[in-house]
């Protein structure tokens, strides 16, 4: 049997989706990477601590398929104080582009990759001249993933306690395209004519798409 050409568009148009419905992980790209934070008491003074941020991307915990989706942000707090620094967790918040918030975070597990701290470690606070290494996990809102949210962009907000006083820190990340494909055209139909950059076999070698994609 031999498929029409619409009917092998459907085809390719559903494959494509296949890995959005089924993968663990979304490796979307945020700049600045990282993003830093000063900690300041008042304007002018000294720095009192820097916070360093970086979206590391979304993934379901554990790897598994029917858990809803995180984003992972890694921070690094560098205490540049005399006292014992701690994070507000519970002030933490990230929103998307649309302005809609993911949910409260937990601290992950260390991980292989770095020396990242867990929540009982940093309930101790970051000791002067000191820095800790975390990772934070916002759940999407349940139900949804990366592809249901406005992910060009992303707000961090959040805040740091040194003694009695607690100073907010936050940062903007905006999300950058990537090649989706490029030349040779990745699907199996044609030849036909697209217009002036093609020829009648439907190629061009300066063929290439941007996009966020999966």
């Amino acid at each position: 049997m031999t498929l029409s050409r619409s009917a092998r568009l459907v085809l390719v148009a559903m494959l494509a989706m296949l890995p959005a419905c089924t993968s663990t992980t979304w490796r979307g790209r945020f700049t600045p990477t990282p993003a830093e934070a000063v900690v300041q008491e008042a304007d002018g003074a000294e720095p009192v601590a820097r916070i360093l941020m970086s979206v590391r991307g979304a993934e379901r915990p554990g790897g598994d398929p029917e858990a809803d989706f995180e984003m992972i942000v890694r921070l690094r707090v560098e205490n540049e104080s005399a006292e014992p620094l701690t994070l507000a967790l519970d002030r933490f918040l990230l929103l998307d582009a649309a302005l809609e918030a993911f949910g409260r975070p937990r601290v992950l597990p260390p991980q292989d990759d770095a020396p990242t701290v867990d929540a009982d470690a940093l309930a101790d606070g970051v000791a002067p001249g000191a820095f800790a290494l975390l990772e934070l996990a916002f759940p999407f809102p349940p139900g949804r993933g990366p592809g249901d949210l406005n992910l060009s962009g992303l707000n961090l907000r959040g805040a740091v306690v040194l003694g009695d006083t607690e100073l907010p820190v936050g940062a903007t990340f905006a999300r950058t395209p990537r090649v989706v494909y490029r030349e040779p055209w990745p699907y199996p139909y044609g030849p036909y004519w697209y217009g002036p950059w093609y020829g009648p076999y439907g190629r061009s070698s300066l063929h290439v798409r941007y996009g966020y994609g999966w």
